[in-house]
């Protein structure tokens, strides 16, 4: 019986350590509310630069080709806008993720680290390309749809190296990417929804949930 209880006790430290070492520990659940946060001043940003149809569901093409051609923002908002969100997102969620595996004495470049990444980069490179060729013809009401969309993949693919809540935020993330494809007008309010009030309920949920 001692025997047994012995096998049982070593098999349960050896799933314990598959566990640790496929999946990614440290991500914060205060991470997911800076990047809301960000999400929603850059929202605010990107409604001050295409104007009042920005809030009113009545975005066009052209509200986004007039924000380009205006003396105010200057053809490089544009482009300006999205690489200032991204990275001011990526940062926020890199500095908590570093205290939180500070805080619990893990190893933050693991195997599942590099997974994660991998998992993520692909789909977030191909949205990159997609989105350009999007605006290369002429279509740039469609660029809120298409970093909803390809963004909700890559958290559903890398979802698979950390919490299973990350899953369920990409795949929220895509269905609002779905809607913004058809209701192009409203592209704006819906990005802020997915990228800023999303992230901010998935933080808070996380940080209740698991203390982070």
């Amino acid at each position: 019986m001692e025997d047994l209880e012995r096998h049982l006790r070593d098999l349960s430290d050896i799933r314990s350590i598959m566990e640790r070492s496929s999946t990614f520990p440290s991500l914060s659940g205060l991470s997911g509310v800076s990047v809301g946060v960000v999400g929603l001043l850059g929202a605010a940003l990107g409604g001050w630069l295409l104007g009042p149809e920005s809030w009113n569901g009545a975005l066009t093409g052209a509200s986004y080709t007039a924000a380009a051609t205006s003396e105010e923002a200057g053809p490089w908002w544009l482009s300006f806008f999205f690489i200032i969100t991204i990275s001011m997102s990526l940062s926020c969620a890199m500095t908590f993720s570093v205290r939180r595996a500070r805080m619990l004495g893990a190893d933050l470049w693991t195997p599942a680290t590099k997974r994660l990444i991998g998992a993520l980069a692909v789909p977030l490179a191909l949205g990159g390309i997609w989105c350009v060729a999007v605006a290369w013809h002429g279509a740039p009401q469609l660029i809120p749809a298409s970093m909803l969309v390809f963004y909700g993949l890559a958290l559903m693919h890398a979802g698979v190296y950390a919490v299973p809540e990350i899953r369920w935020l990409g795949g929220l993330q895509a269905a609002l990417g779905v809607v913004a494809a058809f209701w192009t007008g409203g592209g704006l309010l819906l990005w802020a929804a997915g990228f800023g009030v999303l992230h901010i309920v998935y933080g808070a949920l996380m940080v209740k949930r698991y203390g982070r």
